[in-house]
């Protein structure tokens, strides 16, 4: 990952050299950067305070044990969980840190990462508002749902040594801060045993919102970089996409879902405001329109990044692979029957 975040770096020093002559192209990764970062980045703070939250709060043997208890109907019991939290792709990947860190199994936290953000309710309804079309709607849910079952399905094979990451580390004025069992401060100086009694709810409290505030600060830290670098990758994708190329190959059979998976991975829209850009593909084929609507929130460059700072690079590959290939079937099918 840092080798990545090294690379990107080189990349803008070259393209946006002081003294460089910069044209329409520079202003247009500019322009969709800036609205990338205004977009997305207070989805990755509240991402970070929710996990944050649930680390604190939940108790460890919560979710293993309720993931022991639903058996093998804990893959789809998660997606159906997960549109209870309402939180864009980016947020919920901060999400997920918190989630993994109370011990959620693996395969299950890639269950929740893909349900969450194309089941969000805000996501279905801002789709229904953009098509006014309530079979685009429910097939956009329901592809949503069979690929997160599928991917934590053939994730529960694996074990979790296989598919995450160590214990993610942030780096801050030179000095590593493991946020692998992270406990809230306690102080060592205690009130007299006269006051021991009231003083305590308050010192608890206290500690509570001390132990939030640093793991929200950690969480937020050690993915805002990576989220950086993937959306300035998003934005000279999408500044690099010529308008021509959506209207000649959109409306092919298999062209068009192809080029709707490339369009989502590539542009890294929000997934609550994918659906009105993808109103605007005049000459997409409807199986076409449901693949972009489908990966988006799935899959994209700066997600592409966030997940490799959680999950192995075998796994990020078998995303990378597995989600667009599943969604262009999908919508073939769905555009068969269309």
């Amino acid at each position: 990952m840092d080798r990545i975040l090294l690379f990107i770096a080189c990349a803008v020093l070259v393209l946006f050299a002081p003294g460089l002559e910069l044209g329409p192209w520079h202003a247009q990764v500019a322009v969709f950067l800036h609205g990338l970062l205004l977009e997305a980045f207070p989805w990755l703070l509240l991402g970070a305070l929710l996990a944050a939250i649930a680390e604190e709060l939940l108790p460890d043997g919560l979710l293993p044990g309720l993931a022991r208890r639903l058996g093998p109907w804990a893959v789809p019991g998660t997606a159906l969980v997960a549109p209870l939290m309402p939180m864009c792709e980016c947020g919920i990947v901060v999400v997920v840190r918190g989630l993994i860190a109370k011990g959620l199994p693996a395969h299950l936290c890639i269950t929740f990462l893909l349900a969450a953000p194309i089941l969000n309710p805000i996501v279905l309804a801002t789709t229904w508002m953009a098509f006014q079309d309530w079979r685009l709607v429910v097939l956009r849910g329901a592809c949503g749902f069979a690929i997160a079952c599928l991917a934590g399905a053939l994730a529960a094979r694996a074990g979790a040594a296989r598919l995450l990451c160590s214990p993610p580390t942030l780096s801050l004025a030179g000095v590593r801060i493991s946020l692998a069992g992270a406990r809230p401060y306690v102080p060592e100086r205690t009130a007299p045993v006269a006051n021991a009694v009231l003083a305590a709810p308050a010192r608890r409290h206290r500690d509570l919102l001390r132990g939030i505030a640093r793991r929200s600060l950690g969480h937020a830290l050690d993915i805002a970089a990576i989220f950086v670098a993937g959306a300035f990758l998003a934005a000279m994708a999408k500044a690099s996409i010529p308008a021509e190329l959506i209207a000649t190959v959109g409306g092919g059979t298999f062209s068009g879902p192809l080029l709707g998976a490339g369009l989502a991975i590539a542009l890294s829209v929000c997934a609550e405001t994918d659906a009105f850009l993808a109103a605007t593909f005049t000459g997409m084929a409807p199986a076409a329109i449901l693949c972009f609507l489908v990966v988006g929130p799935m899959l994209d460059l700066k997600l592409l990044l966030m997940y490799r700072g959680v999950f192995t690079g075998r796994t990020v590959l078998h995303l990378a692979l597995g989600i667009p290939l599943a969604a262009i079937v999908l919508s073939m099918l769905a555009g068969a029957a269309w």
